[in-house]
């Protein structure tokens, strides 16, 4: 069975950075695939475009479409979000079967941080689906990247008040669900390489 490695954190944490790095360090190695994973797949994602055509739907809550939701929607679509989700989780399973190591830019964490974001729904964490991506979340255990708030506002292309979204739920839920957290503006990527390697047993030789 493959070793997954997942990395997650905020916008701009340098997820994507220790990735290509960690992809040809490896590929060296082992057989390695990457795979991304965060929110508004598939159909989500042509639902968002259409609807924030329309004022009611138009803002920037979910900066990356201009949509924001109703807050009588929000459970149905953070269940249509789900839907979207599942595809992509089972094609990292897939991924897995074919690979030695399953590079991951975002994981489950970052999907449950993603609908509570962009949807204004932090009361998701407390349903059943909430919970559910909690518990995937904790056998996942990823890596979270991490930087000063400044710092991440100075790398990420979102809006402030998404970010400070973003930073506020992974600052609490890093607690609870990563198995390391490393502040990526105090590491060189180098450094935070070595220490995701490390981490997950792989000899930095």
């Amino acid at each position: 069975m493959a070793k997954l490695i997942v990395l997650s954190g905020c916008d701009g944490s340098g997820k994507t950075t220790a990735i290509t790095i960690l992809l040809i360090y490896l590929s060296k190695r082992f057989r390695v695939s990457v795979h991304w994973l965060r929110g508004s797949h598939l159909h989500v994602s042509i639902l968002y475009r259409i609807l924030s055509k329309f004022s009611v739907f138009k803002g920037f809550d979910n900066p990356y479409y201009r949509f924001s939701a109703p807050s009588n929607l929000r459970p149905l679509l953070a269940l249509l979000e789900f839907t979207g989700f599942l595809p992509q989780f089972f094609s990292r399973l897939l991924k897995k079967l074919i690979s030695d190591v399953v590079l991951c830019d975002r994981g489950v964490l970052d999907f449950l941080v993603w609908v509570m974001a962009t949807l204004r729904y932090g009361k998701f964490l407390n349903s059943v689906l909430g919970r559910f991506l909690f518990a995937l979340s904790l056998k996942e255990l990823p890596i979270v990247l991490t930087a000063s708030f400044s710092v991440l506002s100075s790398r990420a292309d979102v809006p402030r008040e998404f970010l400070a979204r973003e930073y506020m739920y992974y600052s609490v839920l890093q607690k609870y669900l990563a198995r390391l957290v490393i502040d990526s503006s105090k590491d060189s990527p180098a450094r935070v390489v070595a220490r995701v390697l490390k981490s997950y047993g792989i000899q930095d030789s």
